[in-house]
């Protein structure tokens, strides 16, 4: 595929079978950018994982795929964790507007 970044959103049930595909794509294509978001925090596995959002992902996945397609750091973006090098990385969380 031409992707560079592929998304999941993780949930209990959907979990295992997500880390597992997860960990297929990136033992095949290494360069691949995997972001998850949702309800559930990967644990354990994420050595395949690049980014998790927090919370409420709208503006946060819109800056964070802004932020990687213009080559800019990502480690400002309120709510992600940022897994790199078997190290995760959280930044601040992204406060909740009002509606």
């Amino acid at each position: 595929s031409k992707s560079k970044i592929i998304a999941f959103s993780i949930m209990a049930p959907n979990q295992l079978f997500s880390l597992k595909l997860i960990e297929k794509i990136k033992q095949k294509a290494p360069d691949k950018i995997i972001i998850t978001g949702g309800v559930q925090t990967p644990q354990g596995n994420s050595n395949y994982i690049d980014y998790h959002i927090k919370g409420e992902a709208e503006e946060t996945t819109y800056e964070l795929l802004s932020a990687l397609k213009n080559k800019r750091k990502v480690n400002t973006i309120p709510g992600i964790i940022i897994y790199k090098n078997k190290q995760s990385i959280q930044t601040i969380d992204r406060k909740i507007k009002n509606k």
